[in-house]
């Protein structure tokens, strides 16, 4: 994964660029108050972003992240929220190209 974010509680990932990773950002176990603003998450084998698993994130914020050509690896999603309480997903675009 490009990036994990666990056993965190607060903090901002701002315009980060992931590429090629497995996912792009993964929330797992004890993720509270994170926000993501900005930046672009493409070509992931999995999931662009994925929040869940573990002990439930809570407070995701993911803001105006564009997620393009994930899921190369079968049928997976620009964001998967499977798992959390109070995330918010808003203003972000989800592309898939061919």
């Amino acid at each position: 994964d490009g990036i994990i974010a666990r056993y965190m509680e607060g903090g901002v990932f701002r315009n980060c660029v992931l590429i090629g990773h497995l996912r792009g950002m993964f929330f797992d176990s004890e993720a509270f108050r994170v926000r993501v603003e900005g930046g672009e998450i493409n070509s992931c084998y999995e999931d662009g972003i994925y929040i869940g698993a573990g002990t439930i994130p809570e407070e995701i914020t993911v803001d105006g992240v564009w997620c393009w050509s994930n899921g190369v690896g079968g049928v997976y999603a620009g964001i998967t929220v499977f798992n959390g309480k109070f995330n918010n997903i808003t203003r972000c675009r989800l592309i898939r190209l061919a």
